[in-house]
């Protein structure tokens, strides 16, 4: 908590809040202020793109004006995908890019996801906190007075300019991965987000006939939730699909960084053998090539690549360690159980119409059901996360591993434990008093079997938390 007593929006690996309560113009005009500190050159160029949410613009707009009062050139893209953002901060060569967005997350929240130069992240681990401590201390000088109470007041030492071909470029680059050979029939449904503008454009002209469902830009998510997955958040896309006899659907979330995709049944596909079916793609054009999957992933995943010639790896769950993980062992594609999907042909970033093209891409070619393919992947089941609320996450991990010491344990994130009919990764949120639990087996008894086992020593360790 802030000396305010209210919750810090800083998180693990961006900036989120309630728009209104710990977050507003005051705070975007102070992180601004801060930004330009840490990126720690004297003019340095910024671009800020905003999604739909009506509190976006508003604060885009204070983060702008503030880095531009310190010194700073801001480009501003307006409405724009997080993709599409960290595209063209890489592609474009600027110093730093933000994305105001609150990402899947109900529309009164908004926030900030930060990168450096070539798209490399800021977190936690890597400057976000250095971030936080300058804005609170821009928060107490004597002079912020000043800039929080009037934005009109600013004398910009910088420039401010809005870039309107932004999105042209950005499309040209997409459209170059379309290989659509044979004409199909997709839906999409763009959530409300500021994907449906990307997608009419860059499918015009193709042999993909697309299907749009929310398209239109809605601030406030009114027609189904900005995250894909969440209970009823499928249901029209998944009855669109049958209606229209098409060969897949896909839902983006509400910053257009995630994407899930329904078969031409309208079930929904576990995000993990996407990975799967992408890394086959790919390495059709790409072979020997290093695939990085994050370890809640079932082992179809990891058989699937190596059957195709890849090399499968291993990551730890979160953006900014996927994503330097994939930076130093040349990674061409990473998947990950939320349904992110990042390509090293994209500045090593998470792009989720990128995943709808390889998809569109790999229908196409192969003229066979999306469940067709998807079924012999599924000779594992699984948990999904599970997760327990509680703040005794070292004595949970402590009395797995006690559990556990006869066999081989792997901290690459948490703890994960293999054996031969089943495995199990348990790991704490970064973002929230969580742990989180993943279970794995060759079988639905297997798999009973051992959750259950799992949850009586997690819920057991919670109550007796080690000394510290």
């Amino acid at each position: 908590m802030s000396s305010t007593g209210k919750k810090s929006p800083f998180g693990a690996y961006d900036i989120r809040g309630v728009y209104g309560e710990n977050l507003d113009e005051v705070f975007a005009r102070n992180l601004g202020v801060a930004l330009h500190e840490h990126i720690g050159i004297t003019a340095g160029e910024f671009v800020i793109g905003h999604d739909v949410r009506t509190s976006s613009p508003l604060l885009a707009k204070s983060l702008a004006e503030a880095i531009a009062s310190c010194g700073g050139n801001v480009t501003m893209l307006d409405v724009a995908s997080t993709p599409r953002v960290y595209w063209h901060g890489a592609e474009k060569k600027f110093d730093c890019s933000i994305a105001v967005t609150a990402s899947h997350l109900p529309a009164k929240h908004n926030g900030f996801k930060i990168c450096r130069e070539n798209a490399i992240p800021i977190s936690s681990e890597d400057g976000l906190v250095d971030i936080k401590e300058r804005l609170e201390a821009a928060s107490r000088r004597d002079d912020a007075a000043s800039r929080r109470d009037d934005a009109a007041s600013h004398k910009a030492v910088g420039k401010i300019t809005t870039d309107h071909s932004g999105l042209s470029s950005y499309i040209e680059s997409l459209r170059s991965f379309v290989k659509i050979t044979n004409r199909i029939k997709l839906v999409v449904d763009a959530g409300g987000s500021p994907v449906g503008r990307e997608v009419a454009k860059l499918f015009e002209n193709s042999n993909a006939l697309i299907v749009p469902l929310g398209f239109e830009e809605d601030p406030s998510f009114s027609r189904r939730s900005a995250n894909p997955i969440d209970e009823g958040a499928l249901i029209e896309l998944s009855q669109v699909v049958l209606q229209e006899k098409a060969v897949f659907g896909a839902a983006f979330d509400g910053d257009g960084d995630r994407v899930v995709f329904v078969d031409e049944t309208g079930t929904m596909v576990d995000p993990d053998l996407i990975t799967a079916l992408l890394a086959e793609q790919i390495l059709t054009t790409a072979p020997v090539s290093n695939i990085m999957f994050d370890l809640r992933s079932s082992r179809a995943v990891k058989d699937r690549i190596e059957a195709c010639g890849g090399i499968a790896l291993k990551s730890r769950v979160g953006h900014s360690f996927i994503k330097a993980d994939m930076r130093r062992q040349n990674v061409v594609l990473a998947g990950e159980l939320s349904a992110h999907y990042y390509w090293g042909d994209l500045f090593y970033t998470d792009n989720a119409v990128r995943a709808l093209i390889e998809m569109a891409n790999l229908l196409s070619m192969r003229s066979v059901a999306l469940s067709s393919l998807i079924k012999p992947l599924q000779k594992h089941v699984g948990t999904g996360e599970i997760n327990f609320k509680t703040t005794e996450s070292v004595a949970v991990i402590e009395a797995l591993k006690r559990r556990f010491a006869a066999s081989p344990l792997d901290f690459t994130d948490g703890l994960t434990v293999e054996f031969s009919d089943w495995w199990f990764n348990v790991r704490t949120s970064q973002t929230e008093p969580l742990v989180r639990l993943c279970v794995g087996a060759v079988d639905e008894t297997t798999l009973s079997k051992h959750r259950q086992e799992l949850e009586i020593l997690i819920t057991e360790a919670m109550k007796a938390p080690v000394a510290r």
